[in-house]
C-alpha cells in the first residue's frame, strides 16, 4: 500500500515528463498514467508513513483515518487506562463505592464487594 501511495505520488512527474511525447504508445502511455490525484490523496491519508512489511502484524492504518478503529487501538494499547475507567464509571452509575472490577484472560466481569441492603 505505501508502495503503491509513492507511486501515484509520482504520475504527476511523469505526466509532465510524456506531454511532449510524439510516438502513439507513448502517448497511450501517458493516458493510462494519468494523475489519480483523489486516490493518492485518500493513500496518504489512511496510510502510515513507515507502515510495517507485514500486513499481518497490523500498524498499517494511520491515527485519525478512522474513528472506530482508533477507539479500538487505543483499547488494545490501554486496556488497563480503559478497564480503570470502566470501573469507575461503574462505581459512580450503580453508588457502589465497593464495586471492583475483575479480569481473566478471556472475559472480563463486575462484582461487588458489599453486600447492597434491599428495602
Amino acid at each position: 500500500m505505501a508502495r503503491l501511495r509513492s507511486a501515484l505520488n509520482l504520475l504527476p512527474e511523469l505526466a509532465l515528463s510524456l506531454e511532449t511525447v510524439a510516438h502513439p504508445y507513448l502517448q497511450q502511455l501517458a493516458q493510462y498514467s494519468a494523475p489519480m490525484d483523489s486516490m493518492a490523496e485518500l493513500l496518504e491519508r489512511a496510510i502510515k508513513e513507515n507502515p510495517p512489511v507485514v500486513i499481518r502484524d497490523g500498524g498499517v492504518i494511520a491515527d485519525g483515518y478512522n474513528a472506530e478503529l482508533d477507539e479500538w487501538r487505543d483499547l488494545a494499547n490501554g486496556a488497563t487506562a480503559y478497564l480503570e475507567k470502566l470501573e469507575h464509571d461503574e462505581r459512580d452509575r450503580h453508588g457502589i463505592d465497593t464495586l471492583r472490577l475483575v479480569t481473566t484472560m478471556s472475559t472480563a466481569s463486575i462484582f461487588k464487594s458489599a453486600e447492597v441492603k434491599v428495602t
